[in-house]
């Protein structure tokens, strides 16, 4: 049954682009980013070399510390707490 689904791909310029899922999300960023200026990206390590799995290449150069907000490691907080 699963087999008979047929889903249309989307009318976008990214739909024809071959890339990976880290590709995707980082090219979303920028889009959305871009587009609208009150979206801003806090995480663990998302301003250093593009976090972990380098999905925010170029976010902090791009828009800057104020919309690129890397955040305390949960680790580093709790030890604070003892």
């Amino acid at each position: 049954m699963a087999d008979q689904l047929h889903i249309e791909p989307l009318a976008s310029p990214i739909a024809s682009v071959e890339s990976t899922l880290v590709d995707a999300v980082n090219l979303a960023l920028h889009h959305e980013m871009g587009r609208d200026k009150r979206v801003v990206l806090l995480g663990e390590d998302v301003g250093d070399n593009g976090g972990v799995f380098r999905a925010t290449v170029g976010l902090k150069e791009r828009f800057g510390l104020k919309r690129v907000i890397d955040t305390p490691s949960p680790k580093h907080s709790s030890a604070a707490l003892r």
